[in-house]
């Protein structure tokens, strides 16, 4: 938890005040390095991604095509419509070569 980094000599401050300590730790959070392994109190327990996650750490990073495939099915799921360039502003996760473009 962040606050088993915190120094006990320092007063807290306000509820949501964030110290560099629980800035890094929410930065390792949304990077993937870190998983949410529970709760105590509405504080987050940090633990290793593959600690908590074994199964879906186990499986390694997805290449580039496969990602690309996630991200057009995935928007097309929630577009049912969509022109070339709505696809890929969707997720902003993929750019758009309409020369090397195949017909499915």
């Amino acid at each position: 938890m962040a606050r088993d980094f915190r120094d006990p000599a320092k007063q807290s401050g306000t509820w949501w005040e964030w110290t560099p300590t629980k800035a890094a730790l929410e930065y390792l959070w949304r990077s993937g390095e870190l998983a949410i392994a529970r709760r105590e109190r509405f504080e987050k327990v940090y633990d290793l991604t593959e600690r908590v996650l074994p199964k879906f750490y186990a499986l390694g990073m997805p290449t580039h095509q496969a990602h690309i495939d996630w991200a057009c099915s995935a928007a097309m799921e929630r577009l049912i419509i969509a022109s070339a360039p709505e696809i890929r502003g969707f997720w902003r996760a993929i750019s758009l070569n309409l020369e090397s473009a195949v017909e499915p």
